[in-house]
Protein backbone atom coordinates (compact mmCIF):
# COMPACT_ATOMS: atom_id res chain seq x y z
CA UNK A 1 0.00 0.00 0.00
CA UNK A 2 1.70 3.43 -0.82
CA UNK A 3 1.58 5.85 1.49
CA UNK A 4 -0.64 9.15 -0.28
CA UNK A 5 0.03 11.27 2.32
CA UNK A 6 1.56 15.02 1.34
CA UNK A 7 4.25 16.42 3.73
CA UNK A 8 3.96 19.00 5.54
CA UNK A 9 7.41 20.75 5.53
CA UNK A 10 8.90 23.05 7.93
CA UNK A 11 12.47 24.03 8.67
CA UNK A 12 14.44 24.30 11.40
CA UNK A 13 16.70 27.64 11.32
CA UNK A 14 19.55 28.34 13.99
CA UNK A 15 21.36 31.54 14.49
CA UNK A 16 24.65 31.99 16.04
CA UNK A 17 26.52 34.59 14.54
CA UNK A 18 23.27 37.10 14.12
CA UNK A 19 22.07 35.68 10.50
CA UNK A 20 19.40 32.50 10.18
CA UNK A 21 20.58 29.83 8.75
CA UNK A 22 18.69 26.88 7.67
CA UNK A 23 19.70 23.38 9.38
CA UNK A 24 16.83 21.28 7.57
CA UNK A 25 14.10 20.70 6.59
CA UNK A 26 11.21 17.95 8.21
CA UNK A 27 7.67 16.80 7.95
CA UNK A 28 5.59 18.66 11.25
CA UNK A 29 4.50 15.19 12.54
CA UNK A 30 8.08 15.02 13.52
CA UNK A 31 8.23 18.32 14.98
CA UNK A 32 7.86 17.08 18.89
CA UNK A 33 11.42 14.89 18.23
CA UNK A 34 13.09 17.89 16.65
CA UNK A 35 11.81 20.12 19.47
CA UNK A 36 13.20 17.69 22.09
CA UNK A 37 16.47 17.18 20.11
CA UNK A 38 17.59 20.58 18.62
CA UNK A 39 18.22 22.36 21.84
CA UNK A 40 20.37 19.43 23.16
CA UNK A 41 22.64 19.49 20.14
CA UNK A 42 22.65 23.35 20.06
CA UNK A 43 22.96 23.77 23.81
CA UNK A 44 26.28 22.45 23.37
CA UNK A 45 27.44 25.06 20.97
CA UNK A 46 30.05 27.33 21.96
CA UNK A 47 27.89 30.06 21.26
CA UNK A 48 24.58 28.93 22.07
CA UNK A 49 22.29 31.81 19.66
CA UNK A 50 18.25 30.38 19.00
CA UNK A 51 16.82 28.44 17.15
CA UNK A 52 12.96 28.68 15.23
CA UNK A 53 10.76 26.93 13.17
CA UNK A 54 9.63 28.20 10.01
CA UNK A 55 7.28 27.19 7.09
CA UNK A 56 9.76 27.99 4.07
CA UNK A 57 8.56 30.81 1.93
CA UNK A 58 6.32 32.59 4.58
CA UNK A 59 7.02 34.94 6.55
CA UNK A 60 6.93 34.71 10.50
CA UNK A 61 8.05 31.50 12.54
CA UNK A 62 5.68 28.86 14.24
CA UNK A 63 8.02 27.98 17.37
CA UNK A 64 11.14 30.15 18.73
CA UNK A 65 13.81 29.15 21.27
CA UNK A 66 16.13 30.52 23.29
CA UNK A 67 18.32 29.19 26.16
CA UNK A 68 16.82 30.43 29.17
CA UNK A 69 13.14 30.55 27.71
CA UNK A 70 12.62 27.20 26.20
CA UNK A 71 10.58 26.54 23.20
CA UNK A 72 7.81 29.38 22.85
CA UNK A 73 5.08 29.48 20.29
CA UNK A 74 4.51 33.24 18.14
CA UNK A 75 2.20 34.17 21.16
CA UNK A 76 5.09 33.41 23.97
CA UNK A 77 3.42 30.57 25.19
CA UNK A 78 6.03 27.80 26.67
CA UNK A 79 5.34 24.98 24.21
Amino acid sequence: MTDTTTPRIVRLQANTTGAWRNVLDFDVDQEEHILHHAPALFGHARHIGTLRIVVPGEAGWLAHWESGDGWRDHDGNAI
